[in-house]
């Protein structure tokens, strides 16, 4: 039985007509392993996967049923299963939503929309700095604000990877196809 739990949501909006959700992991894996009944299909996609990504892979199927639930698109005995396509792009089946995940240290994001979506969240690691040349156009990194350094980077690079999550294909190349206008980066 998939009855829904109180979860240590971080944030929670409606975006559109649909959802975005940030969500701390602080369970073990067989909390999540325990409640989710997964497809064949699934199981065989997270026998694949190790380590941490286990973890993260299972609290992003267990807050996307969540937030099904409330949607009333799901409920305690059926989980909608979370299925890759060709391309390793999630969907949903027999749901009239498209699903982005994303994790990054301990946190995963869960957006539900009614239109192909993206949603990338970062931990702010100056590591970023020596990769910005592969994901960034001339004309963006000119447009780098240098006491905001770190945040703009991030921001350039989560715009450019929920851009390349909604697309879906593996195509696209994130310094020539994704072009991100110049922007101010402001201190929050």
């Amino acid at each position: 039985m998939l009855k829904p739990v109180p979860m240590p949501l971080n944030f929670r909006t409606k975006v559109n007509k649909g959802e975005l959700c940030t969500w701390q992991i602080e369970e073990p894996e067989d909390w999540f392993s325990e409640r989710l009944q997964l497809e064949q299909a699934e199981l065989n996609e997270l026998a694949q996967i190790k380590g941490k990504r286990r973890l993260e892979w299972l609290a992003c199927r267990w807050l996307t049923h969540q937030i099904l639930c409330d949607l009333k698109l799901s409920n305690e005995f059926h989980r909608v299963p979370v299925l890759k396509d060709e391309f390793g792009k999630p969907h949903l089946k027999d749901v009239p939503f498209d699903v982005s995940f994303s994790h990054s240290h301990g946190q995963v994001a869960v957006l539900l929309q009614p239109v192909a979506c993206g949603v990338d969240i970062q931990y702010f690691v100056p590591k970023i700095k020596r990769i910005a040349h592969k994901f960034l156009s001339v004309r963006e990194a000119e447009s780098l604000d240098a006491p905001l350094l770190l945040e703009h980077l991030h921001f350039y690079w989560s715009v450019k990877e929920a851009v390349y999550k909604a697309y879906g294909r593996k195509e696209l190349e994130f310094r020539e196809h994704i072009i991100v206008e110049p922007f101010a980066c402001k201190d929050s």
